[in-house]
């Protein structure tokens, strides 16, 4: 059967031919006619403009940043690359006294723990000897101290068993100090810059023996 106003009223339950009349004429395009004024070409030093959705215009060429802010954004990337450059720095020296540990240089252990603790905020005092800021500072630095002592200013060779007894004291002074401090303070201490200064509990007098 054609399709007729009468089946699509009846289909739709109500009369199509009210609505008709409202709906509006359709824009018929512009036929520019002789003498009208010629379309305008943008020049090459302005930004190519395109029109989007909705209307309007935009230009091609995006965004810019401001100059004014081209300063702070340099100094930005500096601080940054500054603030990633500390911990990097102190992993590097960490690294390079393990392996003097390993070597046989229990040195390096108590050397390290020291410089893990200035970084925490909280150094051994400068003035005393090894045992001295062991024992002021915490027991369970005394073993270390005391192989370090023995070493630098008792002149005792190291051998595999102050080796492995100056490991043993380094990792359980590790142990105690990642249950003295929180988590976020030794995070932090990865960040902090601290300057090289003489302290007697980190710098020895003289050369320790070496191993045997």
């Amino acid at each position: 059967n054609p399709i007729t106003y009468e089946t699509v009223n009846a289909a739709l339950g109500f009369d199509l031919t009210e609505y008709l009349d409202q709906v509006p004429e359709p824009i018929r395009p512009r036929i520019e006619t002789p003498g009208a004024a010629p379309p305008v070409i943008a020049r090459d030093d302005e930004p190519e403009r395109v029109f989007v959705a909705g209307g309007g215009e935009t230009d091609r060429e995006g965004p810019r940043l401001p100059t004014a802010a081209l300063p702070w954004l340099g100094a930005v990337v500096v601080a940054v690359a500054v603030v990633g450059a500390v911990p990097a720095v102190k992993w590097y020296r960490r690294r390079r006294r393990l392996a003097r540990l390993r070597r046989g240089d229990i040195t390096a252990a108590w050397e390290d723990i020291v410089a893990r603790l200035e970084d925490l905020g909280d150094p051994p005092d400068p003035a005393a000897t090894p045992l001295e800021a062991a024992r002021a500072h915490g027991e369970e630095l005394v073993p270390l101290a005391a192989l370090y002592s023995q070493t630098i200013y008792g002149g005792v060779a190291t051998d595999d068993r102050r080796r492995l007894a100056a490991t043993v004291a380094y990792r359980r002074t590790l142990a105690a100090i990642a249950e003295r401090y929180p988590a976020g303070r030794r995070l932090a201490a990865w960040y902090r810059v601290r300057w090289p200064r003489l302290s007697r509990s980190r710098l020895p007098r003289r050369r320790p023996p070496r191993p045997s």
